[in-house]
């Protein structure tokens, strides 16, 4: 008898432990190239009249996704996201880039930070030799699906969401970690993004480390933009 009651205290203790602990912690994430990005890329330039601008513009970005494929190549982490309670932030890890591709690395400079519980959601980023600071608050209308699968031990759900000009997003959510962190932009599942796919990257967690000892501190070293200004600032430029 005593020892029946010791084995459920103890495992009591341990998954409450558990369940705590799944509050906070680090994962990095490994990036891969989606092909469809060369699809849109040509999509979005049929409506050119001028043929010779449209191949222009076609091995511009042709030339500059091939200076990610070497670099995604390598199969580390490039992206760091530390979360506690209902905050996280996500931040580049600094990776050594040949001298000849420094400065046609595009995704490099991005930081994203949410605090869910205030609703509050920034990007900061660097244009032209200045960094920026800007809210990015949206709601998104996922659709959960019934498709699971596991990633790195947990049960993952599928969600897609639907974006312009007919393109999708497609994350592998789980509700085993209850703090709702994604790696990019699209947020709002009920559960840690572990994986997801979008027209022009594929994001995937490689490791998981819970931890209390983390700290997720608010952005403030930028220029403050307005939302209004920062969409004036990207209304050519479609970032995925």
């Amino acid at each position: 008898m005593k020892f029946f009651l010791f084995l459920t205290i103890f495992l009591s203790y341990t998954y409450s432990y558990s369940q705590s602990n799944f509050k906070s912690g680090i994962i990095d994430y490994g990036v891969d190239l989606n092909g469809l990005v060369f699809k849109m890329i040509k999509e979005n330039d049929t409506n050119k009249d001028d043929g010779k601008y449209q191949k222009r513009i076609e091995a511009s970005f042709q030339k500059l996704i091939s200076y990610h494929k070497k670099i995604y190549s390598r199969d580390i982490p490039f992206l760091s996201l530390s979360f506690k309670k209902n905050t996280y932030i996500l931040k580049p890890i600094e990776i050594m880039i040949p001298e000849k591709l420094q400065g046609k690395f595009i995704f490099q400079s991005k930081t994203y930070y949410h605090n869910i519980n205030n609703c509050v959601y920034l990007k900061r980023f660097q244009s032209r030799g200045k960094t920026y600071i800007a809210p990015l608050k949206r709601e998104y209308n996922w659709e959960i699906k019934d498709d699971q699968k596991t990633i790195l031990g947990y049960q993952c759900r599928k969600a897609v969401l639907e974006i312009p000009n007919e393109n999708k997003v497609i994350a592998w959510f789980t509700p085993q970690i209850p703090v709702a962190f994604s790696p990019v932009k699209y947020y709002g599942l009920p559960g840690a993004i572990l994986e997801i796919t979008t027209p022009m990257k594929h994001i995937y967690a490689k490791n998981i480390e819970f931890t209390d000892d983390v700290e997720v501190e608010k952005p403030t070293d930028g220029i403050k933009l307005t939302a209004k200004e920062y969409q004036e600032m990207f209304s050519r430029f479609k970032p995925y």
